[in-house]
């Protein structure tokens, strides 16, 4: 069963996810949709919110993570 779950990852890790008009599901927060793309790219599920967290303090979106993405507007996440 190990190489089932080591094709599994591999597969993953080379999964891409490609809307046909919008990347952002509007119901979705931020942070959601961030650990929803760590899912699909295979991240281990342990290292999902450490990796989120960083991702969003990286792009200084704290403020925002957790807000529906139906909200956003160009310009709101200017600083």
């Amino acid at each position: 069963m190990l190489w089932h779950s080591t094709f599994i990852t591999q597969v993953q890790q080379n999964l891409g996810y490609c809307p046909q008009f919008d990347a952002l599901i509007d119901q979705m927060t931020g942070r959601e949709t961030l650990y929803m793309y760590a899912r699909l790219r295979g991240i281990e599920e342990s290292q999902i919110a450490s990796t989120v967290n960083q991702i969003i303090d990286i792009m200084m979106l704290n403020k925002h993570a957790d807000k529906e993405c139906g909200v956003y507007r160009y310009g709101m996440l200017c600083l």
